[in-house]
């Protein structure tokens, strides 16, 4: 291309369209490069334009609820449960899945986290093999979770040592969300 003359107008002087509005009142104050309190419209911004750097939140789904005790050295499914369905969320946007679990054993034991739709285990949470006081711990699930192609049931299996039990106070998912 041969030279080109560049014009410059000053953006008080760019009035928008169906508007009373000048493109100045759209600029930052401290930098006029950047846009400051313009409405933008929804569908111009879509998910592969946001960077996924910053966390947006962590959300919080139970599954155990309340106390269960497991003496039984065979693994049983506790009371509660949940439907995690990948469907329902953009796992490009999901940081990380953990299991938050309140838990002790007074003795050897086991605590999986289980796929109650398909009777598998997901992820083994904690295994003690001995006396454990009461502990608040999370567990990181996320490639199991984000493994996950449809929706499952999912719920919380213990087990004790045929003498001591595995107590599961309470329970949940702890999904953290990422946003630019």
């Amino acid at each position: 291309m041969g030279n080109m003359t560049k014009f410059i107008i000053p953006s008080d002087e760019v009035q928008l369209k169906g508007s009373t509005s000048k493109l100045s009142s759209w600029q930052h104050s401290s930098d006029p490069s950047k846009i400051d309190g313009a409405k933008i419209y929804p569908e111009s911004i879509t998910d592969d334009k946001i960077a996924k750097s910053k966390v947006l939140c962590q959300v919080a789904i139970p599954i155990v609820t309340e106390a269960q005790s497991v003496t039984d050295t065979t693994l049983t499914t506790l009371n509660g449960w949940t439907i995690w369905d990948p469907s329902s969320w953009n796992l490009d946007r999901v940081q990380k899945v953990e299991v938050e679990l309140e838990w002790e054993s007074g003795g050897a034991g086991d605590i999986d986290l289980y796929n109650l739709t398909d009777g598998s285990k997901l992820a083994d949470l904690v295994s003690p093999s001995e006396a454990t006081s009461h502990r608040v711990e999370r567990i990181d699930v996320t490639s199991a979770i984000k493994g996950l192609t449809a929706a499952k049931t999912l719920a919380i299996q213990a087990a004790g040592d045929g003498t001591n039990p595995v107590t599961v106070y309470t329970a949940k998912l702890i999904v953290t969300l990422v946003l630019g």
